[in-house]
């Protein structure tokens, strides 16, 4: 929370990894889908109690997790090297210095 990260998924006490595993990737492909943090949470939770055994289906096995911050839903951008115009741009001024120094050589 110090360094500016806006929401966190934490576990209030010690959980099953296995079940935590279920859950949080359940969670991260709500998050992929576009789905806010607090709707993909619940919907993992649910999906986990859905399919969990009937054992691990006590809160205390999947309750534990909570989302800390910002519900909004996560913007997935495409890094800078992943952008057409970057390309575009680094291209234009490789080919002007090299019409720069071409001319250069003629004078």
């Amino acid at each position: 929370a110090y360094t500016g990260c806006p929401s966190m998924v934490m576990n209030l006490w010690d959980c099953d990894d296995q079940v935590a595993d279920a859950i949080i990737t359940a969670l991260c492909k709500g998050v992929k889908d576009g789905s806010p943090l607090d709707v993909a949470l619940r919907d993992a939770k649910l999906q986990y109690l859905l399919s969990a055994d009937p054992m691990k289906a006590h809160p205390s096995y999947w309750a534990t997790l909570v989302l800390l911050g910002d519900e909004s839903p996560v913007v997935m951008r495409a890094p800078w090297y992943r952008r057409a115009w970057m390309w575009w741009l680094a291209g234009a001024v490789v080919a002007a210095l090299i019409f720069r120094s071409m001319l250069f050589k003629r004078a």
